[in-house]
């Protein structure tokens, strides 16, 4: 069995991976990339480098900001992970991330850029944690096709489902789930300097609510149905 883990930005994502990819040796493992390319664009190209792979049978772990889908390119099972984050959440921290961080690709096109003219621009993707997880990137796809999408998939093929808000339990379910050593993982591309969701003036929330409803429909079943909680 292939593992796939759909690495959705801004979820503790590299830190997570840096502790994953000490259990696999380098040809064990392949990293899927959008290149230099914006939010908006990213996901369209991060499966490229893989097809042209010619041989595949020692990789045993496929990872990236990938999209749901990468089964139908691999002949064996394959088993999905995701880590998620209150969308709201995320959306600031990756908004906030871009404009300090100069080497990023996107830091140019969003540096003057307010959280509203970055939310309506060309860069952002909306429903990018649902996108992502259903493997919907069709931009005509209305909220309720995604979110009910990446809803299914969660349910039927994703073997395990970790919650940003959770980590240390979700880690913990994490190693019961795969024979996979994580541990404590280290704090990464932590974002600076930002505001809280508490914060934002009542219009700007509104904006981000409305562009990211399927995010926010999938990220409160999501935590229903696999908080340590529940």
């Amino acid at each position: 069995m292939k593992l796939a883990y759909i690495h959705i930005p801004k979820t503790s994502g590299s830190a997570f991976r840096s502790s994953l990819l000490k259990n696999f040796s380098r040809s064990e493992y392949f990293i899927c990339t959008g290149g230099n390319r914006t939010v908006k664009d990213y996901l369209e190209h991060s499966l490229d480098a893989f097809q042209d792979l010619a041989d595949i049978s020692s990789i045993q772990l496929f990872l990236g900001h990938m999209p749901y889908g990468i089964h139908q390119f691999i002949p064996d099972s394959c088993s999905y992970f995701p880590f998620l984050r209150e969308p709201l959440d995320r959306i600031l921290s990756e908004y906030f991330y871009i404009i300090s961080t100069v080497e990023n690709q996107n830091h140019a096109h969003v540096k003057n850029s307010t959280i509203v003219d970055y939310m309506t621009g060309n860069v952002f993707l909306p429903n990018l944690q649902s996108r992502m997880l259903s493997g919907n990137l069709d931009p005509d796809a209305t909220d309720q096709e995604i979110s009910e999408a990446a809803i299914y998939n969660l349910e039927h093929h994703f073997d395990f489902v970790g919650i940003y808000e959770e980590l240390s339990s979700s880690i913990k379910n994490f190693e019961e789930t795969y024979p996979i050593k994580i541990g404590q993982i280290p704090k990464l591309n932590i974002t600076s300097q930002r505001p809280k969701v508490s914060d934002l003036d009542a219009n700007t929330l509104g904006i981000i609510s409305e562009k990211n409803a399927a995010d926010i429909a999938v990220y409160r079943w999501a935590l229903t149905k696999f908080s340590s909680n529940s």
